[in-house]
């Protein structure tokens, strides 16, 4: 109704051509030629038009009124540009040009949007569709119905969003052979991609994205457009910031400026520059964004452009965040205080989390911060928003909030439930494990923040299943699929994983984080508890965990402002889960640092005491350390990812040395595990090791290579070497596939003379058990939120059911001696993993003078504590 009055104002309104060029002369130096100049050009145009006037020559009349509303629209003289373009309009409505009158209302409706005159512009989109929809008239409908889609966005109103871009693409499909609608189509596809983006749907957006690629692609030659360029990778920009692909993203604005340029978009040019300081920024390129940023700024408050000024101050206050600069970025914000104070707008939701944030920063007024953070979600989370990243950026926020008068515990632990909440349903939206893995980077604090709740809450089950989260999804997909998935040529990147679409998880998701709102807005009292989402993630049943191990431990680290802090869950079997949190002391915060960058570790010079403090620091629980020389428990450990290049045996509590109080068996995840022992069961042992031969790949040039070859010809039913590595039809039938060589670095290396690979060991159908005798083969890349993808696993994902590895830089010699006392002992029906421990403690106590990594450099992966053959009858 509102936007049918406007419309009625504005018609009723309309300049008349005649007096569209009798503004009043802006005031000029009289000394100045330019302004002379000026003058002397504004009076012909005068002249010019007064002549069309008279003539009646309205075509002419509008196409000059066009190209002096384009001159004012560049020259920033936004006011003046949109008098004209009415005028011009005006002289189609009296020429009768019907095309060239919706051509010039969709220009009104654009560039009313692009000043932020909402109203105005929807009046003119309903302008627009009020027209016969007919072929000649499709592509208006297309544009109409996108940029009301368009006009949604400001206010968060997704929903109205996908129903307007629905009918835009409805006409576009109902007219696509139609002048023009193709190109109107991609458009309306990359404002789709966008509303998605924005609702958090982001393999929705990338569909839609890369729909419109095609759509543009096909129109080169025909109806090229630089400027639909320019929008195509502008919006590809913007996807590759919020999953946090940042190289990408700088490029991507770079060829769209680029683009703009071409078109002569100044407009287009300057939002690119403004979204660029984002990039900039996240790339750490600080004193380059805050320069940008600043040009950005005097430019727009001296235009008077209020939009991008506040955007760009926002923006700025993020980098002078990033520099250290807390005090300016508050007088930053201050600054920004006029464009959002009391505003339902999306970047009014931003400034008032981003205040919220300075003042508990800062230390400053708590009550204020929790208001502005109070602001911010309930922008998020109106019925039309429902904006599932800024939920959770507020939710998480309001955990910083100091002080329980603030933040009372019982509602701390559901806003905390609720972020995590939020951004595990994000996470598992995402189909595409690279964007997965780079946004789980990017959700490291929510699922720090979760920890720390629940562990104050003592709620240790819950600290378990958060630890879980996105342990090894790729992993874990491939390993429920593999028998469909035959032998992908890279099983890591061209699989999809399941994307989650559960209407009631997410309403029960902005169910909560408005129960959030309604206690903080109100008297604070925390809400009750069946408003509490169902944290995510699983746990295996008590039963399958008691299988795993008699100790089970998962182990999750971060670095905080105290400094780097550990999380650990155990598990003893037939008991409850237990969380203990800690922070490092100050004499491994070096060797963190070293760990987490992916960096080696030296292989000697470490001190028994740094190995004490380790012991301390990731396996705090007694449970560990209750096993004997002779009665060792059976220990299943889950590490950060960051955390596999470490030998766990070297590990000390108190002089006792983990190795000879257990048997350690590294897994992924939990969920890994229980899988693999549900292969176990499947398959049973072989009767006895003389039935089946063991095969290698041997590198001849590695000391202990003599060794590695004796043991492997003493094996009860016999030993071949090979020279090729492939799809061997008998591989599987084998009792061992055993190789050895040099590995490059941690993650998925190459290894030996046939440079053998991750994803050719994922591709085979290996024998029961694997050793891979090289440095780096059991090592993931010290990469936050991605899978501990290594060769080892790649032997997983081969079926092997024991995989023996190598952790980080290991002696060639020293771990042939130990891949050479394990044969005899697996080959009795000795379990993988006792005959590992009984290796490496052999050696370590025959070689005093070796190092951890040598005594302890091999880890093993997969089902250790289970015979792999039936001992041999006599």
């Amino acid at each position: 109704m509102m936007a049918r009055a406007v419309r009625a104002n504005l018609t009723d309104r309309m300049v008349d051509p005649a007096t569209a060029l009798s503004f009043p002369a802006a005031t000029r130096s009289s000394a100045s030629p330019e302004a002379e100049l000026a003058e002397l050009v504004e009076k012909h145009e005068r002249l010019h038009a007064d002549a069309l006037f008279a003539e009646s020559n309205w075509a002419e009349l509008g196409r000059h009124y066009d190209v002096l509303a384009e001159r004012a629209w560049k020259g920033t003289h936004r006011a003046e540009a949109l008098r004209l373009l009415l005028a011009a309009r005006a002289a189609a409505q009296r020429a009768g040009d019907s095309e060239a009158l919706l051509e010039r209302t969709r220009f009104l409706a654009e560039r009313y949007r692009l000043c932020a005159a909402f109203l105005a512009a929807e009046a003119w989109n309903m302008e627009q569709l009020g027209s016969p929809l007919v072929p000649a008239n499709a592509k208006y409908h297309v544009t109409a119905w996108r940029a009301r889609a368009a006009l949604c966005e400001p206010s968060g109103a997704y929903e109205s969003a996908v129903v307007f871009s629905d009918r835009s693409l409805a006409v576009a499909e109902q007219f696509q052979g139609a002048p023009g609608v193709a190109q109107a189509r991609a458009q309306s596809l990359l404002q789709r991609a966008t509303t998605e983006r924005l609702r958090g749907h982001l393999e929705s957006a990338y569909s839609f994205l890369d729909d419109a690629r095609e759509r543009a692609q096909a129109l080169r030659g025909k109806e090229d457009s630089p400027n639909l360029r320019g929008q195509i990778a502008l919006a590809h920009a913007r996807m590759d910031i919020t999953v946090g692909h940042f190289p990408s993203a700088l490029a991507m604005y770079q060829e769209a400026e680029d683009c703009f340029r071409e078109s002569g978009s100044n407009v287009n040019v300057r939002v690119v520059r403004v979204a660029r300081i984002a990039a900039l920024r996240l790339l750490d390129r600080l004193p380059e964004a805050l320069a940008l940023s600043r040009e950005l700024a005097e430019e727009s408050e001296k235009l008077r452009l209020h939009r991008i000024h506040g955007q760009v101050l926002l923006e700025q206050a993020e980098v002078l965040e990033a520099l250290g600069e807390g005090e300016e970025a508050g007088r930053v914000l201050e600054r920004a205080r006029p464009h959002y104070e009391s505003k339902g707008t999306l970047e009014a939701a931003r400034w008032n989390r981003h205040t919220g944030r300075r003042l508990i920063m800062s230390h400053g007024d708590m009550d204020r911060a929790a208001a502005h953070l109070t602001a911010a979600l309930g922008i998020a989370t109106r019925e039309q928003s429902r904006d599932l990243t800024r939920t959770w950026y507020a939710l998480h926020d309001l955990l910083r909030l100091e002080g329980d008068a603030e933040l009372p515990q019982a509602l701390r632990l559901l806003v905390s439930r609720t972020a995590l909440a939020c951004a595990d349903l994000q996470r598992d939206r995402l189909t595409r494990p690279e964007n997965r893995w780079a946004l789980q980077e990017q959700r490291e604090e929510v699922y720090a923040g979760a920890l720390m709740a629940h562990a104050a809450a003592q709620r240790h089950e819950d600290v378990a299943r958060i630890v879980e989260l996105g342990r090894s999804d790729v992993l874990d997909h491939l390993l429920e699929n593999r028998a469909e998935l035959g032998r992908p040529p890279s099983p890591t990147l061209s699989s999809r994983l399941p994307s989650s679409n559960d209407p009631e998880r997410v309403e029960e998701v902005f169910r909560a984080a408005r129960a959030v709102h309604a206690a903080l807005a109100g008297d604070r009292v925390p809400p009750a508890g069946h408003h509490a989402p169902t944290p995510p993630g699983r746990l295996p049943s008590p039963t399958e965990t008691d299988e795993l191990a008699d100790v089970v431990v998962l182990v999750q680290v971060g670095k905080g402002p105290d400094g780097w802090w550990s999380s650990v869950v155990s598990r003893v079997r037939r008991g409850a889960w237990h969380s203990v949190r800690q922070t490092a002391p100050a004499e491994l915060a070096e060797l963190m640092e070293l760990l987490t960058a992916g960096e080696p570790l030296p292989e000697y010079g470490v001190s028994v005491r740094t190995w004490e403090a380790l012991g301390r620091f990731l396996l705090p629980h007694d449970a560990v350390w209750h096993g004997t020389v002779d009665r060792p428990v059976s220990l299943l450990l889950s590490p950060d990812l960051r955390l596999w290049q470490l030998p766990y045996g070297a590990l000390r509590r108190e002089g006792v040395c983990l190795l000879d109080v257990a048997e350690v068996t590294l897994t992924p995840s939990l969920r890994t595990q229980t899988m693999l022992y549900r292969t176990r069961a499947d398959t049973g042992a072989l009767p006895d090791a003389t039935v089946a031969r063991a095969i290698s790949v041997l590198d001849a040039t590695l000391n202990g290579h003599a060794d590695e070859f004796a043991a492997l010809s003493a094996w009860p039913g016999s030993h071949h070497e090979l020279t090729a590595l492939g799809p061997v039809e008998d591989l599987a039938s084998a009792a061992l596939l055993y190789l050895s060589g040099l590995g490059e670095a941690a993650g998925t290396t190459t290894l030996g003379p046939l440079a053998v690979t991750f994803d050719l060991l994922a591709g085979l159908r290996l024998p029961r058990l694997l050793i891979l005798n090289g440095c780096w083969t059991g090592t993931a890349a010290s990469r936050f939120g991605r899978d501990p993808l290594s060769l080892a696993v790649g032997g997983v994902l081969g079926r092997a059911q024991t995989v023996v590895a190598g952790i980080g830089h290991i002696n060639s010699w020293s771990s042939a001696q130990v891949g050479a006392a394990i044969l005899p002992s697996i080959s009795l029906g000795r379990t993988p993993s006792s005959a590992l421990r009984h290796a490496q403690r052999t050696l370590r106590d025959t070689y005093p003078e070796l190092g951890p990594y040598d005594w302890a450099g091999m880890c093993l992966i997969g089902l250790g504590g289970h015979s792999l053959f039936h001992p041999p009858t006599t």
